[in-house]
C-alpha cells in the first residue's frame, strides 16, 4: 500500500463545479434571459408588475410564490422561478434552488444555467439520486443545443458536463474498497471512456490499484500508460524503477528514471501548497529511493565507489526506517570495503551492528575481520618499520667498517 497521503490527489467536485459555474456565470447567465412584459390589464400582469417593482425580498418572495400558485400555466412562469431562486440564493436556501431549478428544467430543457446549479446544489446536499438523475439528460440536451449552432450553444460546455458524468464514476469506483475489483473497473473505465478529460487520473489510480495488490507486471504496463502522458510524473517513476530493478537487462532504464527523479524532485513544486510537510516527506523518500538503486546497480557493476556514495546519499530519506538504515550500512561498508576504505568501512559496519535485524551478525562479523585486519597491517607495518631501522643501522655500521684506518683514530 502506498504512503497515506503522499500518492494521488482527489477531485474537490464542490471546487470543480463552482469553477464550471463561474465559467458559465457572468457570460452564460446574461444570456440566459428570462424575458417579462407583463400586461398589466390582466390579474397575473398586475401581480408581476407589482412584484418587479418591489425591493424588499421576504415581500417579492411571497408575492411570486402566490403567483405561481396562482397562475402555473402563465408565460411568465420562468421568470417568477428565477426570481424566487435568486433570493433563496441569497438567503442559501439550497433545497430551494435545488428545487426551483429542477422545475426550469423541465420548464427549458435548453436552460443549461439551470441544469448546472441543480447538479451543484444537488452535490452540495449529497443527493447523489438526484444527479444520477439529471445528468445524462443535461449532457444529451447540451449536445443537440450545441449542434443547433446557436448564440446559447457557443455559451454551453458540454463537456464540463461529461466531465463531471466521467467523475461520479470514478468516485463510484474508488469507493470500492477492494482493490483487484477496483482495478478491474478502472481497466473498464479506459476502454470504454479513451478520450476522457480524467484519463490521465484514471490510469494513475489504476496504477495504484495494482502496486496495493503487488501486481508488478500489470502494475508497471499501467506505470508505463502514465508516463506516456506524464513523463515527470513521479509515482509512475519511482514504481517503473523498482519493478524493473531485478528484470534482466532493464539496468539502464532503472538508471535513467532513477536519475531523472535525482533532477526533477528538487525542483519540481508541491501539488498541493496546503500539504507541503507531506511533499518534503515524498521527496525525501524517493530521493533516497534513487540514490539506493543507483547504489544497487554500481554495486552488482563493481562500480563500488559510486555505490558506497550512493547508499551513504540515501541514508537521509530512510532514517525513520532501521531495517533499511541497517541494510544501507551494510551495502554501503562492503562498497567501501572493495574500493580500499577500510576505516571508514569498518566505522559503517559497527554502526549497522547497533541496529537489530537481518545484517547486524554479518555486521558483527565484519568488525571483527576488520579489527582483525586492522591489528595485522598495524604489526605488519611496525614490522616493516623494524626492517627498515635495521637496514638503515646495518648500512651505517658497514659504512664504519669500511672508514680508512687513520679515519677512526679519535
Amino acid at each position: 500500500m502506498p504512503l497515506d497521503g503522499i500518492l494521488g490527489q482527489t477531485v474537490d467536485m464542490r471546487v470543480h463545479l463552482a469553477c464550471m459555474l463561474a465559467a458559465f456565470g457572468l457570460t452564460f447567465l446574461q444570456g440566459q434571459d428570462y424575458e417579462l412584459a407583463p400586461d398589466t390589464k390582466t390579474p397575473a400582469g398586475l401581480v408581476l408588475d407589482e412584484a418587479m417593482l418591489l425591493q424588499d425580498d421576504q415581500q417579492k418572495a411571497v408575492l411570486l410564490k402566490t403567483f405561481v400558485e396562482k397562475f402555473p400555466r402563465h408565460q411568465g412562469i420562468a421568470w417568477a422561478y428565477n426570481e424566487i431562486r435568486q433570493i433563496a440564493l441569497k438567503n442559501r436556501d439550497r433545497q430551494e434552488v435545488l428545487r426551483l431549478s429542477e422545475k426550469l428544467v423541465r420548464l427549458d430543457p435548453n436552460d443549461i444555467y439551470s441544469g448546472l446549479l441543480l447538479l451543484q446544489t444537488a452535490e452540495d446536499l449529497g443527493a447523489r439520486p438526484i444527479i444520477e438523475q439529471w445528468l445524462e439528460p443535461l449532457v444529451r440536451q447540451a449536445r443537440e443545443v450545441a449542434a443547433k449552432g446557436d448564440l446559447k450553444a457557443q455559451l454551453v460546455h458540454a463537456g464540463q458536463l461529461v466531465k463531471y458524468r466521467d467523475y461520479l464514476a470514478i468516485n463510484g469506483i474508488m469507493e470500492d474498497a477492494n482493490a483487484r475489483s477496483r482495478a478491474a473497473k478502472l481497466e473498464q473505465f479506459v476502454s470504454k471512456n479513451p478520450e476522457s478529460p480524467y484519463a490521465a487520473q484514471v490510469l494513475l489510480r489504476r496504477f495504484y490499484a495494482y502496486w496495493e495488490l503487488l501486481d508488478l507486471d500489470r502494475g508497471l504496463s499501467a506505470a508505463r500508460d502514465v508516463l506516456a502522458s506524464d513523463p515527470d510524473d513521479e509515482d509512475a517513476l519511482i514504481y517503473v524503477a523498482f519493478a524493473s530493478l531485478e528484470k534482466p537487462g532493464m539496468e539502464t532504464g532503472v538508471l535513467t528514471n532513477a536519475r531523472r527523479l535525482l533532477e526533477l524532485l528538487p525542483i519540481k513544486k508541491a501539488p498541493d501548497q496546503n500539504n507541503l510537510a507531506v511533499w518534503e516527506k515524498k521527496k525525501s523518500v524517493y530521493t533516497a529511493s534513487a540514490h539506493w538503486m543507483i547504489g544497487m546497480l554500481s554495486s552488482r557493476g563493481n562500480n563500488h565507489a559510486l555505490a558506497a556514495v550512493s547508499f551513504q546519499s540515501a541514508m537521509a530519506g530512510f532514517s525513520y526506517d532501521a531495517k533499511a538504515t541497517a541494510a544501507l550500512l551494510f551495502f554501503a561498508g562492503f562498497s567501501s570495503y572493495k574500493v580500499e576504505q577500510r576505516e571508514a568501512a569498518l566505522d559503517l559496519f559497527e554502526k549497522c551492528a547497533k541496529i537489530e535485524g537481518p545484517y547486524r551478525d554479518k555486521a558483527s562479523q565484519n568488525v571483527l575481520v576488520l579489527r582483525s585486519e586492522r591489528r595485522q597491517i598495524l604489526l605488519t607495518d611496525i614490522e616493516n618499520e623494524r626492517k627498515q631501522a635495521e637496514q638503515q643501522l646495518m648500512k651505517s655500521a658497514a659504512g664504519m667498517c669500511n672508514c680508512p684506518r687513520g679515519a677512526r683514530r679519535l
